[in-house]
C-alpha cells in the first residue's frame, strides 16, 4: 500500500489559488464514505505528463511517453483531503499517473489493462471530472478560482456546495506574446468523493445525458464535428490515465 510521506499528509484549507497554480482543496459540505475509496498509482521510468513549450506565437506539445509496463501501488483514502494530499505529492513528479482500476497488491512490470486493474466490484468512491475548454462568463479569468466556482454552478445540483479538489491542466493559462490564451477556456480537473460507490458505467452515462440534455457542451476548435460534453467521459474508465504531474 502506497504511503504518503508525513510531511505532506496534512493538506491546507485553500480558498485561493497560489501564485504557482498549485492544487487546492475547497471545503463545504463534507462527504463521509461507507468504505475507503480506492485507486491505483502507476509509475514508469519515463515522463507521464504532457509538456507545453511556447515558441513565439506557437505552442509545442510534447506528449507523455508511451510505455507498456508500470510499477503499481494500491491506495485507499477516506476524505477529499487525503486524495488532495496524494495528488499534490504525485504532481511534483513527472512519471506517475492514477487510475480508477484497483489491484490490492503492489506490482512491478505490469501492463495497464482492465484484466490487471478492474473496477472495484462495489464501484468507485471518487471521480475526476475533466473539463477542457469551458467558456467562463465575461469578465472572469478562465483559469481562476472564480471560474471554477462558476463552472461548478453548471454541474448537476448534487455537486453544488460539496467539498472538492481541483487541479488546473498543464496547458491552462499559457499566453501568447500578445497576451491572448493559447488555449481558450477553463481547463481543470475536479475531484469529488461519493457517499456511496457507483459504477463507472453509470457515472459515464449520467454525465453524458446531463451534458447533452442541458446543452453543457462545447464546440471543438477547428472541427466540423458536433459539440462534445464539457465533462469528458473518457476518464470514467477503469484504466484511463489521469495525468496529474505538473512538471
Amino acid at each position: 500500500m502506497f504511503e504518503i510521506p508525513n510531511s505532506v499528509k496534512t493538506m491546507h484549507h485553500a480558498d485561493k489559488i497560489s501564485e504557482d497554480r498549485s492544487d487546492s482543496i475547497h471545503e463545504s459540505k463534507k462527504i463521509s464514505t461507507e468504505n475507503p475509496a480506492k485507486l491505483t498509482i502507476l509509475s514508469s521510468k519515463v515522463r507521464q505528463s504532457k509538456k507545453f513549450i511556447l515558441t513565439e506565437d506557437r505552442i509545442e506539445t510534447k506528449p507523455f511517453s508511451k510505455t507498456k509496463y508500470f510499477s503499481s501501488d494500491p491506495h485507499e483514502f477516506e476524505t477529499i483531503k487525503e486524495l488532495g494530499a496524494l495528488i499534490e505529492y504525485l504532481s511534483k513528479t513527472s512519471n506517475s499517473m492514477i487510475i480508477h482500476g484497483y489491484r490490492d497488491q503492489s506490482h512491478s512490470n505490469i501492463r495497464r489493462q482492465t484484466s490487471n486493474f478492474p473496477e472495484p466490484p462495489e464501484g468507485v468512491g471518487w471521480a475526476c471530472l475533466d473539463i477542457d475548454g469551458w467558456k467562463a462568463p465575461d469578465g472572469v479569468e478562465p483559469n481562476s478560482m472564480e471560474a471554477v466556482e462558476e463552472l461548478i454552478k453548471c454541474l448537476p445540483k448534487e455537486f453544488h456546495e460539496r467539498s472538492y479538489f481541483y487541479q488546473f491542466s498543464n496547458s491552462a493559462g499559457i499566453r501568447k506574446a500578445d497576451g491572448k490564451l493559447v488555449k481558450d477556456g477553463t481547463r481543470v480537473h475536479l475531484f469529488y468523493m461519493f457517499e456511496k460507490p457507483a459504477s463507472l458505467a453509470s457515472l459515464k452515462s449520467y454525465f453524458i445525458v446531463f451534458c447533452f440534455s442541458t446543452n453543457f457542451t462545447i464546440k471543438q476548435e477547428n472541427s466540423d464535428k458536433d459539440a462534445i460534453p464539457v465533462i469528458d467521459p473518457a476518464l470514467l474508465n477503469a484504466v484511463q490515465p489521469i495525468t496529474i504531474a505538473l512538471s
